[in-house]
């Protein structure tokens, strides 16, 4: 199935963020992170809203996790922190809530 990124920008920074991953770029990893933010900022959400806010908050804490040294206490909170907001993401929209409302 050919499937067409060109105006799903998020979905293509995914999928960009994972190769970077895969080729230890983590520069251009952290560059794609703001980008994706950026869009979601000025994004009303659809269908794909929670998927792509997930993918985002994960490699936001694989990010941390893979660049940095988790030695101290408040690195390693901070990356509990960004899991627990990725699961938070799923939580407040499948109550319902539309920012866009």
């Amino acid at each position: 199935m050919i499937q067409n990124l060109s105006r799903k920008d998020l979905v293509a920074e995914d999928f960009l963020r994972e190769e970077l991953f895969k080729r230890g770029l983590f520069n251009s990893v952290s560059q794609s992170v703001d980008r994706s933010n950026k869009l979601f900022r000025n994004k009303c959400p659809d269908s794909e809203y929670p998927v792509n806010l997930f993918n985002l908050a994960n490699d936001e804490a694989n990010l941390m996790y893979l660049s940095s040294a988790l030695k101290s206490k408040k690195a390693i909170s901070e990356n509990l922190g960004m899991v627990a907001q990725r699961d938070y993401s799923f939580a407040v929209y499948s109550r319902g809530d539309d920012p866009c409302e």
